[in-house]
């Protein structure tokens, strides 16, 4: 079972009842939550714990328990008296998730979470509501990847060395590599490559020279420091691996001396030979070799021009199509780096904290104590701009220097702002995100990864209301991100951060 540490509590205002009288009856089944205080590591493809444990340990069964992923404030799981409601569980997470049934008696409320993803990694919020009291705490959860144990290679020789190779496949977080040599010296690396796959995963490659008067056994070793995991294979290398002078060697070079020397006889009798032949043919043969040179010259010349000239002209389109983009922020209805972009506080989210002039919005630690509005997101963390859009084409930019974690985009102004919401086209909402540091998505379903090579400081969005398209641009890169295609607006749409 799980291990916890120092809780975690977070008290609301449904802690005791009070009679007209004014004499207070406290409730006695006041509690608190126990959670880890540090991260729980989790393994690619196996199963974790997300540890939450009530004190003192009282029965939880007819109790409301509810685990969320706090940045996106997605569902994970809903257990509400006595029975799971997953119907509007994040589906990142369906099938994957599970509490322990026979545990709840004694107040364990600690979360499964099934074959282990990337995207699991992250900080995670436990609450149990009793009805006459609340408490929540919050899990954090670093996922991380074994890699394979390393393959060392010979990859040839330099001088009288051997250059040795070493590849692992497979890791997460990014893994480092050491070289030791038979006393545990560290050897140095003379080159070394890592690359981030497709799904994610890290694989690694580690080359370094070995001499013949040092010590013949190698050790590569691949260690992730941040899940604690390492893996390392070792090699013992035979002396006679090593290039040396031998009698055989000498055997072998006797005789391709004297056959050296006899082709050097027959290439000065040759050209001797030619020396004969007619000055005709001779020139003849000169200025057909000159004729066919000069006309790959001349052939190379216009191909290489032409290569020139489209790479120009492709340049060209590109700017002048960021141009044409571009000049849609000087129109009245655009929310731009020019206009007064605002943000609407009666839409905001309470964890969410905005400056004086509705500029700049960040993400706080306690729920802010904010009046009702029939316009406020309540478990969707956050917040619409003041001005929506029902036509037009409309650009504007946003900010994101350094942030680790961010959603941009529109919704239509009928969202429902009181439930828990799955951000995807089909609940009206047309975003991207990053999360996680460096993993951008596009949110669709399913979440669609996006590439790039140069992490954006500000992202511009460019709307065509009537076509049915919202672009997403790195401005200062001025590349494409994603685009949304044929989209069908029916009613106004704001953006959304």
């Amino acid at each position: 079972s799980p291990s916890f540490h120092t809780p975690i509590i977070l008290l609301q205002s449904r802690n005791a009842l009070q009679t007209p009288a004014g004499i207070c009856y406290c409730i006695q089944e006041k509690f608190s939550i126990l959670a880890p205080d540090r991260p729980i590591v989790a393994i690619v493809g196996k199963d974790a714990v997300l540890p939450c444990q009530l004190s003192p340990k009282i029965n939880a069964l007819n109790m409301t328990i509810r685990w969320l992923k706090t940045k996106s404030g997605n569902t994970v799981h809903t257990y509400r008296q006595g029975s799971n409601e997953n119907n509007k569980q994040d589906p990142l997470y369906q099938g994957r998730t599970e509490l322990f049934g026979n545990e709840l008696v004694n107040g364990n409320v600690s979360l499964r979470l099934k074959n282990i993803q990337l995207l699991d990694e992250g900080l995670y919020m436990c609450s149990v509501d009793s009805n006459i009291w609340y408490e929540d705490a919050k899990v954090s959860v670093v996922v991380g990847a074994t890699g394979s144990n390393p393959l060392i290679y010979m990859d040839g020789y330099e001088g009288k060395t051997i250059r040795l190779g070493c590849k692992s496949f497979g890791w997460y977080p990014k893994p480092e590599v050491m070289w030791t040599d038979g006393n545990r010296n560290n050897l140095t690396s003379v080159s070394e490559a890592i690359e981030k796959q497709e799904d994610g995963l890290f694989d690694v490659n580690s080359q370094t020279l070995v001499r013949k008067e040092s010590n013949h056994k190698l050790t590569c070793i691949v260690h992730s420091y941040s899940i604690q995991k390492k893996q390392d294979s070792s090699l013992l290398i035979s002396g006679d691996f090593f290039p040396s002078t031998s009698p055989w060697l000498v055997a072998f070079f006797v005789p391709v001396v004297f056959i050296a020397v006899a082709i050097l006889i027959i290439v000065i009798y040759w050209r001797n030979i030619k020396k004969k032949l007619t000055a005709k043919i001779v020139l003849a043969y000169i200025e057909i070799s000159e004729i066919q040179t000069e006309r790959e010259a001349i052939l190379k010349k216009f191909v290489w021009g032409e290569y020139e000239l489209a790479l120009k002209f492709e340049k060209m389109c590109s700017y002048s199509g960021w141009r044409k983009i571009r000049k849609y922020q000087i129109t009245r209805k655009t929310l731009s780096r020019n206009a007064d972009v605002t943000l609407d506080p009666n839409t905001a989210h309470p964890w969410l904290i905005m400056s004086e002039d509705l500029k700049t919005v960040t993400n706080g630690d306690v729920l802010q104590d904010l009046p009702e509005s029939p316009m406020r997101f309540e478990l969707f963390v956050s917040v619409l701009a003041s001005e929506g859009f029902i036509s037009g084409r409309h650009y504007w930019e946003v900010d994101i220097q350094d942030q680790t974690d961010w959603e941009l985009g529109v919704v239509k102004e009928s969202v429902n702002r009181k439930q828990e919401i799955v951000v995807s086209p089909e609940t009206g909402f047309w975003a991207i995100c990053l999360t996680d540091r460096n993993l951008y998505k596009a949110l669709t379903s399913p979440r669609t990864l996006i590439s790039m090579s140069t992490k954006p400081k500000r992202v511009g969005m460019y709307l065509d209301y009537e076509e049915g398209k919202l672009s997403f641009y790195n401005v200062h890169e001025k590349s494409v991100l994603y685009n949304f295609n044929a989209v069908k607006f029916t009613e106004k749409i704001f953006p959304f951060f």
